[in-house]
């Protein structure tokens, strides 16, 4: 066999030689045969026939020798793929068509899949990524990774099953160069995290374990190139990390971004440094109880499981839950099992968040690709049956079955690796347009950029669109009777009887499957607008939320508290600001935080009957959120560290804790112990949603700013009429305080909620605008076949018109003809959708699977394209001239 590859290689590589030496050859052997029967006494000119006669079809020769050099069949192929630029050019319309169908179908799936592969199936650019695990305790929630250290010092000490044990802790951080401060996205980290993940530097060196104590730090290659200029000279330069000096050991590869995807990492230091960095905090690795944002990640030992790697972190953590309590964590059940999670991908945060929502959109876009399948395949029927006469003359002439088949099918497969190759670099463009969309206003790093696992994709799913759309039209052109074929008329004729079943089917068959991705669609913008329409409990309109980065500026204590009232002084002073105040939550934010509740009287039976939320505001918070004080009384300057401890409920809390009677006066003590000073309720407010729209109201206890002291606060600013200018007067309001501490975002509340509710408008505008795909393509689909029927008809239809039919009736004709397709279409449709529907239940919000709005409106919207798109050929139908019509016969 390697022989004979090798005989083959060596041929196609002297072909041109080989190809002399054949002709030599056939040469010398009819002149030899000449010789002889001259000398058997036949003149030159007999001799010469005779000898032709003998040896046989010369070009047979020569194809049987190139069958055996090995390279005929390149041959032939390239001859047809050439064939086939001819015939695209000399039909650019159709050749138009089918790439740019392709291209949408093919770009569709391409760009929704390089999202999935880098949120979801992406690993870590890591040295055996598959060998990663994070360390994980669960309980009827999701998972969580928060950890601390003593959790840490155990599996690094004590773990037999480990290779290495990391832990890092991911913070924001304030870089100061040359008089400049930066925000960064910056990580505490052990110091063996590069060793264990096995990353190697592109300049400089990694942190070691000799840098545990040590004033040093790792930059990512963006901030190596964007803020120093990519320059050498960067190791060992000094830079100011969050107040302390550090020095820059190395710069990290550009391909590495850290252990969560969506999030990049511009500076890692060591995790002793926190104490320095970021003392609000305490010395977090000091800290024996309790857990925080430490995350544990292990690299197993060869031949160990994961499974069983977690089953030794259990045997050895568990003891330690046991020893401190774990009492807050332990009443939520969150440390019920403890084990180690799959960290090949990073943390899979964005995973959990979005993978539904990804395999949704890819089961969209993979139905606008088998529409796109479906107008092509009908495109190339149509193509087939016109060029029937051109095929049976090429099988006249002696071109075989298989052989007419291959050539059909490599026109089908050039088109579709052009429309594969446009969908490729369509969706490179549209890939990163969705990492925008998905980012809902924060810093989301995702390399979607295309990659093997991209690639062999789009290259799968174009070799397929090509088998799918290529050899069902190829056959059924190739099956011919060469008598009635070589009749132009007739053979386009009998093609229409043989093909035109097909063809409705596949009309059909897009319809139901535009009709199933529009009620989807459909589906998912009602969610939205349903969740939109939901009452807040306050009034958004003209509500702005401006919210700081605090971290690394050393603002903490009554400094930062100060920093707060004079930017909310500063800011309630601009003209145009109604109102303005503080607070440590904003509703309809994401955030939330919870204490437990305890008031004389009450007992609940379930873990969760005492626990509230809570948020810290100041005094005109109801004023500017516009939430209505029912009892009692709004909080006051005069509610300040020395007054009284006093609350505000909301309704929600006092009707759950308090029944009827009246809130106003009573008591309760926070903690799960109740052993805090006692707090009046003075006041009874309105509920709200809090940590976004989609819950109901929640259980809420407000407390004066002054009397529950918070580090993060945000500031609502109500705008009195247009709210042009306030954005640039609140940033110098606060400028104008410190320039030290940077405003982090202006949002109005109805952005914040935009950035709540992202997988919603994902999944609604998404669904959308490939169901608009979806209804272009069938409706083209729809409108050739009709638009063809017509032109096979228009004889038939001639001989009507000079029988007597009308034009409206030759119009009815034709539309009730597309309209039964369409029929079939929407009751297919229908159906699927309904099969499919109780998948989608846990989705949506407000409405039932099987919504009649949402069936109502996809219906009529393709009713009324696919009129429009059979109303055409009709109305052409109906204008034929019935005299040039049956001349043309």
């Amino acid at each position: 066999m390697l022989r004979e590859l090798y005989a083959r290689l060596r041929a196609a590589a002297r072909w041109k030689r080989n190809e002399s030496d054949l002709d030599d050859e056939i040469q010398f052997h009819l002149s030899e045969e000449v010789d002889e029967q001259v000398e058997a006494g036949l003149t030159p000119k007999e001799a010469r026939f005779a000898a032709a006669r003998d040896f046989g079809n010369v070009t047979l020769v020569r194809e049987a020798a190139r069958d055996v050099w090995g390279w005929a069949f390149v041959e032939r192929l390239v001859q047809d793929v050439r064939y086939t630029f001819r015939t695209m050019r000399r039909h650019p319309a159709f050749s138009l068509a089918v790439i740019l169908s392709l291209a949408l179908g093919i770009g569709a799936n391409a760009a929704v899949f390089s999202l999935m592969n880098a949120v979801m199936l992406r690993s870590l650019p890591v040295v055996e990524p598959e060998r990663l695990a994070i360390f994980a305790h669960q309980g009827a929630g999701d998972p969580q990774t928060g950890s601390n250290y003593p959790i840490y010092e155990t599996l690094s000490r004590e773990g037999r099953s480990f290779a290495g044990v990391l832990g890092f802790w991911q913070m924001p951080m304030k870089l100061r160069v040359g008089g400049a401060t930066f925000s960064l996205d910056g990580q505490y980290v052990t110091p063996n995290y590069f060793s264990v993940l096995g990353v190697r530097p592109a300049l400089g060196r990694m942190l070691s374990d000799a840098d545990a104590a040590s004033d040093v730090a790792v930059i990512s290659d963006t901030l190596w190139t964007q803020r120093f200029g990519a320059a050498p000279d960067v190791i060992g330069r000094a830079v100011v990390v969050n107040g302390v000096p550090v020095t820059v050991v190395g710069v990290h590869p550009p391909e590495f971004f850290g252990l969560r995807p969506g999030s990049s990492i511009d500076i890692s230091v060591p995790l002793a440094l926190q104490r320095r960095m970021a003392p609000e905090f305490g010395d977090r690795l000091a800290l024996r109880e309790g857990t925080w944002g430490l995350c544990i990640v292990a690299r197993l030992r060869d031949g160990v499981s994961r499974e069983a790697a977690g089953v030794e972190a259990e045997a050895l953590i568990r003891p330690w839950v046991k020893e401190v309590g774990m009492a807050q964590s332990s009443r939520f059940g969150s440390w019920a099992r403890i084990g180690l999670l799959d960290a090949r991908s990073g943390l899979d945060t964005l995973r959990r968040q979005f993978s539904r929502p990804l395999w949704l959109l890819m089961a969209v876009v993979v139905m606008v690709l088998v529409i796109a399948c479906a107008n092509i395949a009908n495109l190339l029927l149509a193509r087939s049956a016109s060029r029937r006469r051109e095929i049976a003359l090429r099988a006249s002439i002696g071109a075989g079955r298989s052989r007419l088949v291959r050539q059909l099918f490599t026109e089908s497969f050039v088109l579709a690796a052009i429309g594969g190759l446009a969908g490729l670099l369509l969706a490179t463009w549209a890939a990163r347009l969705l990492v925008v969309f998905l980012s809902g206003g924060t810093r989301l790093v995702l390399d979607v950029d295309p990659d093997v696992r991209v690639l062999s994709f789009a290259a799968a799913i174009t070799f397929g669109t090509a088998i799918v759309c290529g050899l069902a039209p190829a056959f059924r052109a190739t099956k011919l009777e060469l008598n009635a074929s070589l009749k132009e008329h007739a053979a386009t004729v009998a093609s229409d009887v043989r093909g035109g079943r097909l063809r409705r089917l596949l009309v059909a068959g897009q319809v139901a499957v535009s009709l199933l991705v529009l009620i989807v669609a459909s589906l998912f913008l009602r969610s939205l607008t349903n969740i939109r329409a939901v009452d807040p409990g306050f009034d958004g309109d003209r509500l702005f939320v401006v919210s700081f980065d605090r971290f690394g500026t050393g603002y903490r204590g009554e400094r930062l508290t100060a920093f707060y009232k004079q930017s909310l002084e500063r800011i309630a002073a601009i003209p145009g600001v109604q109102a303005a105040s503080l607070s440590s939550v904003t509703p309809v934010s994401g955030d939330e935080s919870t204490r437990a509740f305890n008031t004389p009287g009450y007992t609940g039976s379930a873990p969760d009957d005492h626990v509230v939320r809570i948020n810290a505001v100041s005094p005109r918070y109801f004023e500017t959120m516009r939430i209505p004080v029912a009892e009692g009384r709004a909080f006051s300057d005069r509610d300040d560290a020395k007054s009284p401890n006093v609350a505000i409920v909301s309704r929600s809390t006092a009707r759950h804790y308090f029944g009827e009677r009246s809130a106003i006066g009573a008591t309760f003590r926070l903690g799960r112990d109740a052993v805090g000073p006692p707090i009046e309720i003075v006041g009874v407010v309105g509920d709200t949603r809090q940590a976004d729209l989609r819950e109901a109201p929640v259980r809420m206890v407000y407390f004066p700013l002054e009397q529950v002291q918070q580090s993060d606060i945000v500031i609502e600013v109500r705008a009195a009429g247009r709210m042009v200018g306030v954005v640039d007067s609140i940033r110098g309001a606060v400028a104008a305080v410190s320039s030290d501490v940077p405003i982090e975002s202006i949002k109005t509340i109805a952005e914040r909620v935009d950035d709540v509710l992202v997988q919603e408008r994902l999944v609604a505008i998404l669904s959308s605008l490939f169901g608009l795909l979806a209804l272009l393509l069938a409706s083209l689909g729809l409108y050739g076949v009709v638009n063809y029927a017509v032109t096979l008809r228009t004889g038939e239809i001639g001989i009507r018109m000079a029988l007597g039919a009308d034009r409206s009736s030759v119009a009815r004709m034709i539309l009730r003809d597309a309209g039964l397709v369409v029929a079939v279409g929407l009751l297919l449709g229908v159906i699927a959708a309904l099969a499919l529907a109780r998948t989608l239940a846990d989705m949506l919000f407000g409405l039932e699977p099987v919504d009649a709005g949402a069936y109502l409106i996809a219906t009529a919207t393709l009713l009324v394209v696919a009129a429009i798109a059979a109303f055409i050929p009709a109305r052409r139908a109906s204008m034929i001239d019935p005299v040039l019509a049956l001349r043309d016969q």
